[in-house]
């Protein structure tokens, strides 16, 4: 089932999130995506939305943002506007990466454990992210020595990362 609002609609069903339903949070961002494949509403108004669902307390909300962001993020992302996404991406997801972290917790939910990779891809990937990157390097003879020390989870992220900016 697909729905479409106009911008103002938008913004005001973004502004009153706190309200709907975890289902309705996390439909919410594919319906977006859509939208924009559609034509229905701009790039601009996307971003401002999904901005918001990317800090929603629950990690299959971000998680659900996160799949639409990469929905949008091919159409949108060229060389002129991939400075400007790359700051719009710190800002909306370093909040979550503060609240989330980057390894696992003792009595963890495991929704947030199948976050971690997706966020930290996103974080190290796209807006290159110096902390990211250096936690990734850092971890990657870990994963080599002991590779049972490190989430499976992670391990492939971390080895991903460690790679994106070549043989530093």
């Amino acid at each position: 089932y697909r729905w479409s609002l106009d911008a103002a609609g938008l913004a005001r069903l973004t502004s009153a999130r706190e309200s709907l339903s975890l289902r309705e949070r996390m439909g919410l961002g594919y319906a977006l995506a859509s939208q924009l494949g559609a034509g229905t509403l701009s790039g601009d108004a996307v971003l401002q939305s999904l901005g918001g669902l990317t800090n929603d307390s629950h990690p299959r909300v971000v998680a659900s943002s996160l799949s639409a962001i990469e929905s949008v993020w091919e159409p949108l992302a060229d060389d002129a506007t991939r400075p400007a996404l790359r700051q719009w991406l710190l800002r909306s997801l370093t909040p979550v990466y503060q609240r989330v972290g980057p390894s696992v917790k003792p009595g963890e939910d495991v929704q947030i454990t199948r976050l971690r990779p997706s966020l930290l891809t996103w974080l190290g990937t796209e807006v290159r992210d110096p902390e990211v990157l250096a936690l990734a390097k850092q971890q990657v003879p870990l994963v080599l020595e002991s590779p049972d020390a490190i989430d499976p989870d992670l391990r492939s992220t971390f080895i991903t990362l460690a790679a994106v900016d070549g043989d530093d």
